[in-house]
Formats: structure tokens, sequence, C-alpha cells
């Protein structure tokens, strides 16, 4: 049953059978949960049977379909049941990827080989696989799905890609929310936890731009273990900022850094209402 209050009406997927690669990942289960209570049946797709099999038993009118997506042979065979099974298949979305998070030194390239045999060429020939089923029936959609990692250049992340859709980037905690609640959010989506890929809509909020600017984690030369604290490397004195339309606001420089603490606090409630809780980065 379809809750139209929450805007999934207007994704009406009933009947229809897709089929999910890397469901068992944040944002591939997400999207799977959205998918089912749209009212498709979906396939859900992973390397390792065992953790595909029980998000199966989780989510209503799904199937396990684990396969190897950089595994042509076992690509084909694994879709062609679908269609076998079903008698349609109506969309393929890919998700899975591949990520070498080691320093690009350390990344031969025979490692770099397999990261765009994942991200690359598996999702092209799987399109290529799915094809002429949806050319046969007259319809279908082929949809690339990336993460927020993309968009990010990172330490450790050298050898990772980010995908448009129509040369056009997407924020994709921003589409999640427009698929889950059916309208645009009114200004900013934020991470409740500071996480940039934990994309589950219950890590999802609306918030303006200053509750997003205050939601976000020290940096890691913090040296107060306090967000908007820092020690002046010249005069020793605690220094209180905070941030405020995209600019920095002075509070102070004190001698004690309890006094700093406090400025910075007293200027998160008189803007923000409400203390920041700090959080490292991730």
């Amino acid at each position: 049953m379809i809750d139209a209050s929450r805007g999934l009406g207007l994704f009406s997927l009933t009947d229809q059978v897709v089929v999910v690669t890397g469901a068992t990942g944040g944002i591939g289960v997400e999207v799977s949960r959205g998918l089912s209570a749209a009212g498709a049946r979906v396939g859900l797709n992973g390397r390792r049977a065992a953790p595909v099999e029980d998000l199966a038993a989780e989510i209503s009118g799904s199937f396990a379909l684990p396969f190897d997506i950089t595994d042509e042979a076992a690509s084909a065979t694994a879709l062609g049941s679908v269609v076998e099974r079903y008698g349609r298949l109506d969309a393929l979305v890919c998700i899975a990827a591949a990520r070498d998070r080691r320093p690009l030194a350390e990344i031969e390239t025979d490692d770099y080989r397999t990261v765009l045999e994942a991200n690359l060429v598996a999702p092209f020939q799987l399109a290529r696989t799915v094809a002429p089923y949806m050319i046969s029936a007259g319809r279908g959609r082929i949809i690339m799905m990336t993460s927020l990692a993309g968009d990010f250049a990172m330490p450790g992340d050298a050898a990772y890609l980010q995908i448009y859709i129509d040369h056009k980037p997407y924020r994709v905690h921003r589409l999640i929310w427009k698929m889950y609640h059916g309208r645009d959010p009114v200004s900013h989506v934020d991470h409740r936890d500071g996480n940039r890929t934990n994309n589950a809509i219950r890590n999802l909020r609306d918030v303006t731009p200053l509750q997003n600017a205050r939601n976000r984690c020290k940096v890691s030369t913090n040296s107060s273990g306090r967000l908007g604290v820092s020690k002046c490397s010249t005069t020793g004195l605690w220094v209180a900022d905070i941030g405020l339309n995209d600019r920095s606001v002075h509070l102070g420089k004190y001698e004690r850094l309890e006094c700093a603490v406090s400025a910075r606090e007293c200027g998160e409630r008189y803007l923000f209402g409400v203390v920041s809780q700090d959080r490292e980065a991730t």
C-alpha cells in the first residue's frame, strides 16, 4: 500500500519489476525500501548471498538476486532469470561500486583497473544486457547512481569516481528527500549525524542555512576540542568565533579556555537557540 501522504503516491511502481545492484549498501538499502513502498517487486543484488537473502526477508515483495556485477556471464544469467520468472524487467538501478581508500602511491595499475571494472565497465555491461528486454517491451529505465563521496576530494579516495546525470551533478541526499516526501526541501538538507554518506531518510532533515552551518564537525586540527574555539599562535589567547550568513563573527579573545567556550555557547544560544553538539570529523 502506497502512503501518498509521504509523497510516494507520485512515484507509483505497482507491479513493476526493478533490479537494484549494491542493494545491501547504505544507499542501496534505502532505494530498495523506497521502490518496494512504491509497489515495485525489487530484485536485490549483492555479491554475497547471505546479506541479500536477509534483506529480502525484511523488504516486502523483494527477492534475492546475488551475483558479481563484474562477472559478465553471471550477470547475464541472473538478469535473464528475472525476465524468465516475471515476464518483464522495468528498471535497472546501478548502485554497486568499488572503492580503494589507500594512498595513491600504494594503488597499483591492476588495483585501479578493478575499481574501473566495478564502477564503469560493469554498469555498461549491465545496461547492455537489459536493454534488449526493455526495447522489446517498448519501455524501461536504466538508472546510474553514486554516493556523496563522489562529490568530495577526500584523503584516501584517490581512486573513487563521480557520476553525473545528463551532465548535471545531483546531491543524492536531496534526491532521496524529494522521493520520500514528494517535494523539494525548503532550504538545506542536513545529515543529523554529520556523516555525509549516511543518506538514510531518518538521518536527513530540512533545515535553515544557519542550522546547516551550525551542524558541522570540528576539524582535526582543532586545538580546544570545542567547535568555534581555537588558540591564537601569536598571542596564546583563546579565540571564539561563530559563522553567520557565510561570514565569521568574532566573539572575542580570552586568557582562559572556559571563557572562550562560554562566549561561543552564548553566541549559539542567541543565534540558534541551542548549543551545538561537537562531533569529530568523519
